[in-house]
């Protein structure tokens, strides 16, 4: 049996992966807690073209320091254009298409050397750079494709703090991230967060900031159920290679799966804006969509949904570049941060998987999904919410 938070008991659920010999082998089990009745269905087909808007391998690939950075004196980092092709590398064995921001402490130089290299990439390419920088003191604003001269407009060592940094910085940049919300020595309130367009909850894959984080996603929910709307990111705070360490999952995650079409600038900040963000925390985890329907009408992450009573809800999970298998259950939160049904799925190595349930709406609300290794019950994946009401 699986334990809801709030007392009551379910049974343990499998959900398996789509294949030919499990196809429209319909099983429908009904979860109760409290008032409310959550049907499951497992054993559904699915597949890629029947999911419509289904990503393309588009990466936002989030919060990197080069060696402009220079606050870890002898310590190995990289240069930019090193960064670049080490991204680019890393991307071809995924068979994907990334943009990457180089986040240097209160300056953009690592795009200006990228500039004269003829590194930046542009339309087409595999991987393209964005002028972007970390800012702030006290608190750490990324400010993602850098406007000049607002940029320049800015002070580069502000001791502003929390929401007036967010108010100085606005029009400096496409998109600004309030970095590490909970980390010792920045912690930021999300009562304070401003209108910033994304919230980084997931920051470095390092053991020790994993309590940090788990507050970070935390105060996310916290934001979210006071009716405030900020995309979900992860950044990998990457500052020099870690002996001994994985280099890509220190160097590049989290990573963010956008739902961009393409990895322009242009797509890449419309989808952030939107919502249209699943964060893969590990280079072994798999990518996790959610979605709504009601009366034939989908509503993808970041959407809107102006519905009520009973909604079709659906998890898929895509675990076909994943470096190893595992097996998995899925946490459902809504504005209550309740746990409803710890839905078990045992994801066999390259499947595409999905979980189907029913969840009531009442005014305002949202759904959102996280992915847990189910052995030693460590996050590894989540979404970004659909909206109802907002």
């Amino acid at each position: 049996m699986s334990e809801y938070s709030g007392g009551a008991q379910f049974p343990d659920t499998l959900v398996h992966p789509m294949n030919a010999s499990n196809i429209k082998k319909l099983i429908p089990i009904a979860f109760c807690a409290a008032a409310f009745c959550f049907p499951v269905v497992y054993g559904q087909e699915y597949s890629v073209g029947s999911y419509g808007d289904f990503p393309a391998n588009v990466y936002f690939l989030n919060h990197i320091h080069s060696d402009h950075n220079n606050d870890f004196g002898t310590l190995p980092s990289f240069s930019p254009t090193h960064l670049k092709n080490d991204i680019d590398y890393y991307l071809s064995t995924l068979n994907a298409k990334g943009l990457f921001v180089t986040t240097d402490h209160n300056n953009d130089y690592a795009f200006d050397d990228l500039l004269k290299n003829g590194s930046v990439g542009k339309a087409g390419d595999r991987i393209i750079a964005v002028r972007s920088a970390e800012w702030g003191d006290r608190t750490h604003l990324s400010l993602i494709g850098l406007k000049v001269p607002h940029w320049n407009m800015l002070d580069r060592h502000s001791d502003y703090s929390k929401a007036p940094q967010v108010q100085a910085a606005e029009g400096a940049a496409e998109i600004r991230i309030i970095n590490h919300p909970a980390a010792p020595g920045y912690k930021w309130p999300w009562q304070t967060w401003e209108n910033a367009e994304a919230v980084e909850v997931w920051s470095d894959n390092f053991e020790f900031a994993s309590h940090t984080n788990s507050k970070a996603i935390g105060l996310w929910q916290e934001a979210l159920a006071s009716g405030r709307r900020y995309t979900a990111v992860g950044g990998a705070d990457f500052h020099m290679n870690a002996p001994g360490k994985d280099k890509w999952k220190i160097m590049l995650f989290p990573a963010n799966i956008v739902f961009a079409g393409d990895n322009t600038p242009e797509k890449v900040f419309e989808a952030i804006r939107g919502g249209r963000v699943s964060l893969r925390l590990r280079p072994a985890s798999p990518k996790v969509f959610i979605r709504a329907i009601q009366s034939g009408t989908v509503y993808e992450m970041g959407a809107n949904a102006p519905v009520s009573g009973m909604v079709n809800l659906e998890v898929i999970l895509d675990q076909r570049d994943c470096e190893r298998e595992d097996d998995y259950f899925i946490l459902i939160y809504t504005s209550a941060s309740a746990r409803i049904p710890a839905l078990k799925i045992p994801v066999r190595h390259s499947a595409l998987s999905t979980a189907a349930f029913m969840l009531p709406v009442q005014g305002r609300d949202f759904v959102r999904a996280e992915v847990w290794r189910m052995h030693s019950e460590r996050i590894t994946a989540l979404s970004n919410p659909v909206y109802f009401n907002y």
